[in-house]
């Protein structure tokens, strides 16, 4: 009977890991990765906006917010109840402390793009041909036999 052997790393011994691929660092300079312009200090010119539609994980799910938004530094949150969060990730990462009264202007701002991105995704959902599916004899049988068709 053969003796199993430990992985190196857990008899003791340390293995030197060395970037693969892109990203990786010559000369102290990153090559192909925005995430590494990022380490070195370096700003984006233009920072991005991010939505997020989020469906709950299970009924009665409360404890993450439907729709948030992100702009720069500041995200948005909007809970089931329509109760409004602010937070400024640069100083408050965790998210723990809530600015919407005190930033009032700004969280009226951010509401604001998420109503006009509303409009729009209804107006292109509005706009775009409704879709059929065809399935096949052996799809049909198998929606059947699942229940989803009778």
């Amino acid at each position: 009977m053969r003796q199993l052997r430990s992985p190196r790393a857990l008899r003791g011994r340390r293995r030197r890991v060395r970037p693969r691929g892109r990203g990786r660092e010559r000369g102290g300079r990153a090559l192909g990765g925005g995430r590494h312009a990022l380490m070195r200090g370096e700003t984006d010119p233009a920072p991005r906006r991010v939505f997020a539609d989020l469906e709950p994980r299970f009924a009665r799910d409360r404890h993450v917010h439907r729709r948030a938004i992100i702009d720069g530094a500041w995200k948005l949150t909007v809970a089931p109840d329509r109760r409004v969060s602010l937070f400024n990730l640069d100083a408050d990462p965790a998210e723990r402390d809530d600015l919407q009264r005190s930033e009032q202007s700004r969280a009226d701002f951010l509401r604001m793009l998420l109503r006009v991105r509303d409009v729009a995704a209804q107006q292109a959902s509005a706009e775009a041909p409704p879709t059929t599916i065809s399935f096949t004899p052996e799809m049909r049988a198998l929606l059947r036999a699942l229940g989803y068709l009778k």
